[in-house]
């Protein structure tokens, strides 16, 4: 307590040092990552699931417009198809390297794209893990453990060196 101007006394609140302030924060942040690294799985791996679910006809009435005709086509005759089918038609037209290998490495590419900056103008984190699921390319257990995988730099960074 101290006393003020008018004699009346006051209670002082605690003030930190910048220094123990700064460490409280680096603590708060360290002791929450893993649970938005958790949310951050969990969220990416249910938009997948939900693209897993989603038929390829509704995306095929959706590009249906009059000028993705061509997108509507690629669609309607991927659809039937098995993965393995499915895989060998896209990859049939596709240039001999950079498609050919983002096609073959798919699972690296999909780590890629959830990392790249600026991936919110092809749908971010969640629209790429719906495509994904969508595309029936993909299997869930080796997505699920890429999703992890690429998710997981920015969170242990946070809990390791408190950042």
């Amino acid at each position: 307590m101290r006393a003020t101007s008018s004699g009346r006394f006051s209670v002082a609140s605690p003030r930190w040092p910048d220094a123990a302030r700064a460490a409280s924060r680096r603590s708060d942040r360290a002791a929450i990552a893993p649970l938005v690294y958790a949310a951050t799985v969990l969220a990416l791996s249910l938009s997948y699931t939900l693209g897993r679910m989603l038929p390829l006809t509704a995306l095929a009435r959706l590009f249906a417009t009059p000028r993705m005709q061509r997108a509507a086509d690629l669609v309607t005759r991927a659809a039937p198809l098995p993965q393995g089918e499915r895989l060998a038609m896209l990859l049939e037209g596709a240039p001999p390297r950079v498609l050919a290998l983002a096609l073959r490495q798919r699972y690296l590419a999909l780590a890629l794209a959830l990392n790249i900056p600026g991936n919110a103008l092809v749908g971010g984190g969640g629209g790429i893990a719906l495509l994904a699921g969508l595309s029936g390319l993909f299997a869930p257990l080796p997505t699920l453990l890429t999703v992890a995988i690429a998710v997981c730099p920015v969170p242990l960074a946070v809990m390791l060196l408190g950042a």
